[in-house]
């Protein structure tokens, strides 16, 4: 090869390479112009700030309710059965039936009238009385129903220690005898008692169960003198003996 051939081919050469060389740096992106570098950054998200809770409160406990005051007893009513002790709304506090043991009735009768009985004692038998100021309560033994009761009563007065007493038909110690008595003559009956007339009426007459004679209990009121006011009432009494 010649010299002048040999210059031709190094400038030939040197062409190409400085066209690859333009080619390369046209086709590059320029950093300014990449599209991550040209863009502004986006903002990352704020959170949302959590609301303020309200402040825990602790409930209010409901007071409790004042309790009910005790009833407290106002009447002592005599029936042909038993005894009840009465509030002066009509409820039923206490009671003692005629069949009862008598150291019960004992105990609630002292309870009532605030204060213990005079005991009297029958030497040689099972009887006994207990005394309060114008009413008593007596036993001759244990009860033997349908007839014998253990529990016997007297009132010769219409209040004791604050407490009325009176049958179930309102009648009390001090109360007129003589309309009762007109009112059911069939019930009514005088007798000579120590030399003075007395009239006795029979009120809530309760006819012995299972008993196939005409035998009852019932409630006395007595009136001695025979035209005064009722000044005992007694339960149980009976038609036989």
């Amino acid at each position: 090869m010649g010299f002048g051939r040999k210059i031709g081919v190094v400038v030939l050469g040197a062409v190409l390479l400085s066209g690859c060389s333009s080619a390369s740096t046209e086709g590059a992106a320029s950093p300014a112009q990449s599209p991550s570098a040209s863009s502004p950054a986006a903002p990352s998200p704020t959170a949302p700030s959590p609301s303020p809770s309200a402040p825990a409160t602790t409930p209010t406990a409901e007071p409790a309710p004042a309790p009910e005051p005790a009833a407290e007893p106002a009447r002592l009513v005599i029936s042909t059965m038993q005894l009840q002790v009465l509030s002066d709304s009509g409820d039923v506090l206490d009671e003692i039936g005629i069949f009862d043991s008598i150291d019960p009735a004992v105990a609630i009768l002292t309870d009532l009238f605030e204060a213990a009985p005079v005991v009297t004692a029958y030497e040689g038998t099972s009887a006994a009385d207990y005394e309060w100021d114008g009413f008593i309560i007596g036993t001759d033994g244990p009860a033997n129903p349908p007839t014998g009761a253990e529990v016997h009563v007297r009132a010769m007065t219409a209040e004791l220690n604050g407490i009325g007493i009176e049958t179930v038909g309102g009648f009390a110690v001090g109360d007129s005898l003589v309309p009762i008595s007109e009112a059911s003559p069939e019930d009514s009956r005088t007798w000579d008692n120590r030399g003075v007339l007395e009239l006795v009426v029979n009120v809530d007459e309760v006819p012995v169960e299972g008993d196939d004679i005409d035998r009852a209990l019932h409630t006395e009121l007595s009136a001695h003198p025979a035209d005064g006011p009722i000044s005992q009432i007694s339960a149980p009494a009976k038609n036989f003996d």
